[in-house]
């Protein structure tokens, strides 16, 4: 909703939907029948956004694909490329630009990452989903610290994040729980 606000505001030009369907039966499943990007396509042109100013990219998988996926479609479609907003959740915020600056590092982009205005407390409406949305931060801060490491994010400074966070994403290192940081351990 809030790239949908950016754009009627004219912040940008056009607004690219990236996304497949990426999530089944774990964490970060949406439950919906279609595409990531084809749900934010549908919720731009509900706000109003014109049809003709979206560009769908509805494969990826991921973040790096997300960017990987986007950058060609964009100069496909003859867009200049040299400036580019994230618009995303507050918390994903610094793992989409450490990912950018792996993906696009050989890029001439100047890019920035901004989300909606909020607090902490608007993720939480009910116990369950305030569990789902603690698992899905700490899921994002996991990536942080462990992506560096296979090449998908740059190092980040961060305060010490405890022992959980440490160790690398598998069963062991999640007592007591079937899925942490997106990924099915049973």
């Amino acid at each position: 909703e809030y790239a949908a606000d950016l754009m009627l505001a004219n912040v940008a030009p056009y607004l690219i939907c990236t996304g497949g369907i990426a999530h089944v039966d774990d964490l970060l499943a949406t439950g919906w029948e279609i595409s990531e990007a084809e749900m934010f396509q549908q919720i731009a042109l509900q706000k109003g956004v014109p049809a003709d100013k979206i560009i769908l990219e509805n494969q990826a998988p991921n973040t790096s694909k997300n960017l990987r996926f986007s950058l060609p479609l964009a100069r496909a479609h003859g867009l200049k490329t040299d400036r580019i907003l994230f618009v995303c959740k507050p918390y994903s915020e610094r793992r989409i630009m450490s990912t950018a600056a792996i993906e696009w590092r050989n890029e001439p982009i100047k890019y920035s990452a901004t989300s909606a205005a909020g607090n902490f407390a608007d993720y939480f409406h009910n116990e369950t989903e305030t569990i789902k949305h603690l698992h899905i931060m700490l899921g994002d801060l996991h990536r942080i610290v462990h992506y560096p490491a296979l090449g998908l994010q740059v190092p980040q400074d961060i305060p010490d994040c405890g022992a959980a966070l440490q160790t690398p994403c598998a069963p062991e290192s999640c007592p007591g729980r079937t899925r942490c940081c997106g990924r099915s351990h049973r």
